[in-house]
């Protein structure tokens, strides 16, 4: 088994932090930066529930830590969030494993190629290529969105386990756009679809305007480790000329983290119009 492959193959445990200890309410306003951009004081300490003595306190030693930027009178994450979450072993080895693969499918298709993780109910772009053009594109490296209305997550959803399809429609299925899937019954139909075809797709319901394809990446345990896609405007979004490419891809990779499942790059693939 190659390092990548058994990098990838590492569960990660979660533990429960105490929301009431330091560490804990330094998670909290983390995690209220991460979904508010950036904030005064007042409101994240509103927003957190802290009280603003000890918000003001904890930030400042995480601005001097680096974690959090001060822009003004308002607090956003810092640079050195990422340059920690680059340093993380099996991450870093999937994505460094999967950057040729990108590279080759951005040649190909001139169009924006994410990778993408399962964070806890989420996922979340780990990596993103593109040129120009991708700028138009409402996403970024470190960007957390729903499983049901990305390609990447449907890819979760249809190749993963079958609890985290129940536990996503117990969550409630919330509409981003006005295309956005809101019924558990069509998003089990369309799973059910993406299963078949071994793809998964979305048009205008993560982001309005735009549309992803988005293919599962296999580890060496048979499971699914991350997901590519290739998103673009929705009338440049071409499935019979993306999918083979992206197919190849993702295949390829899976063969480089020594993943071992029956059929080729092509398998039973039929597509279709999305």
């Amino acid at each position: 088994m190659t390092d990548v492959a058994v990098d990838v193959a590492i569960d990660e445990a979660v533990s429960e932090i105490d929301r009431r200890s330091v560490l804990g309410k330094v998670q909290i306003l983390l995690e209220t930066l991460a979904d508010t951009g950036q904030v005064g004081l007042s409101e994240l300490s509103r927003s957190s529930g802290i009280a603003k003595a000890t918000v003001h306190r904890l930030c400042s030693d995480l601005v001097a830590w680096g974690v959090v930027e001060r822009s003004g009178d308002s607090f956003r994450l810092g640079p050195r969030l990422f340059e920690l979450g680059q340093r993380v072993p099996s991450r870093r080895s999937l994505r460094d494993a999967a950057l040729p693969f990108m590279e080759e499918l951005y040649a190909s298709t001139s169009k924006t190629v994410h990778l993408a993780v399962l964070e806890e109910a989420e996922v979340m772009y780990a990596e993103k290529i593109g040129g120009r053009a991708s700028s138009a594109v409402p996403s970024q490296v470190g960007t957390r969105l729903p499983l049901h209305c990305t390609a990447t997550g449907k890819c979760m959803l249809a190749f993963g386990p079958a609890d985290l399809l129940e536990r996503t429609i117990a969550s409630g299925l919330p509409q981003r756009t006005k295309q956005s899937i809101i019924s558990p019954e069509r998003l089990r139909t369309e799973l059910e679809e993406a299963r078949r075809l071994g793809f998964a797709s979305e048009r205008g319901e993560a982001h309005t305007g735009f549309a992803s394809v988005a293919s599962p990446i296999f580890g060496s345990r048979g499971h699914v480790v991350a997901a590519m896609a290739v998103t673009a405007p929705e009338q440049e979004l071409s499935l019979d000329r993306i999918v083979p490419s992206l197919r190849v891809a993702t295949f390829a990779l899976g063969q480089r983290l020594g993943a071992h499942r029956p059929g080729g790059p092509t398998g039973t693939t039929r597509i279709s119009a999305a």
